[in-house]
C-alpha cells in the first residue's frame, strides 16, 4: 500500500537501505523478501515501522471535538441501558486523538455508554497506545487543568489515568486490507490526515469501506487539509 513519487522515491531508497541493514540482509535480498512476504511478516514489519508517519499530540483539531460534544452526542446520544456510542479512530497512531475523545466525552457519557477503539498498521504504534505513556510534547496543546485531570507524573512522562482507558481498546489492523475494521456499526469515525498518504484509488478503497461501516447519520471526521470531493457521494459535510 506504500507508494512514493518525484523526491520522495529518494527517501523510499533509504528507508529500503535501513529496513535491510535491520534484517541483516542485503537490500536486494531484502527486497525480493518483501514482495512476497506476508502481512505480519518480519521484513514487512520493519517497512511498516520506517514508513509509517505518528507524529500526532492531544487535543489536535480541537474545534474536531467541540462538534463532537455539540453536534455529534446530541444527534446520537445512546440510552442509559442501550448500546453504547461506537467511535473508531483509524490510524490512530499513539493513541492520542482517541484518548482526548475519551476525555472530552468524560462529562457527556458514561465509560459504559461508549466503545471507543483505535486501530494502525503499526504494532510499535499499538503498543504504545495500550500503555499510554506521553511524553510533555505530546500535551502540548493540552490545558494545564485537562493535564493535572486526566494525567499522572511518570518520571519525565505523564501516564494517563485509568479512568480515561476504561472505554478504549486498539488493534493492529491495515486500512488497505479487504476488511479492516472490528465488527459491527460505527457512529463515529475518526479518519484525520491518513488519506494524504494514499493514492487516489486507495483513498476511494478506503472511505468506501468506511462508508459501508457507519450507521446510518453516522459521522466521519477527516484531517483539515483532506476532502471527499471526487471521492464518493456517500456524505454531504456538516457545517458547524
Amino acid at each position: 500500500g506504500f507508494q512514493a513519487e518525484g523526491d520522495r522515491s529518494e527517501a523510499l531508497s533509504r528507508v529500503l537501505t535501513e529496513c535491510a541493514s535491520g534484517l541483516g540482509l542485503a537490500e536486494e535480498d531484502y527486497v525480493s523478501r518483501l514482495a512476497v512476504a506476508p502481512p505480519g511478516s518480519p521484513e514487512v514489519l520493519a517497512l511498516v515501522r520506517e514508513m509509517t508517519v505518528g507524529e500526532s499530540f492531544f487535543h489536535r483539531g480541537s474545534d474536531h471535538f467541540e462538534a463532537l460534544r455539540a453536534v455529534v452526542v446530541p444527534a446520537l446520544r445512546p440510552a442509559p441501558n442501550g448500546p453504547p456510542l461506537r467511535i473508531l479512530s483509524a490510524g490512530c497512531s499513539d493513541g492520542q486523538e482517541l484518548y482526548t475523545v475519551a476525555i472530552e466525552l468524560s462529562a457527556e457519557l458514561a465509560p459504559a455508554q461508549l466503545e471507543l477503539v483505535g486501530i494502525d498498521v503499526n504494532p510499535d504504534a499499538v503498543a504504545r497506545a495500550r500503555a499510554a505513556r506521553y511524553s510533555s510534547w505530546a500535551l502540548r496543546a493540552t490545558p494545564e487543568a485537562l493535564r493535572s485531570r486526566w494525567f499522572t507524573r511518570a518520571g519525565r512522562d505523564f501516564l494517563l489515568v485509568p479512568e480515561a482507558r476504561a472505554s478504549t481498546r486498539f488493534e493492529v489492523a491495515n486500512l488497505l486490507s479487504a476488511d479492516p475494521f472490528p465488527p459491527g456499526r460505527w457512529d463515529v469515525v475518526f479518519c484525520r490526515n491518513v488519506l494524504i498518504y494514499f493514492s487516489r484509488k486507495q483513498a476511494q478503497l478506503l472511505v468506501d469501506r468506511i462508508a459501508g461501516s457507519l450507521s446510518p447519520g453516522g459521522f466521519l471526521f477527516l484531517g483539515h487539509a483532506e476532502t471527499l470531493r471526487g471521492l464518493t457521494d456517500a456524505f454531504h459535510l456538516e457545517h458547524t
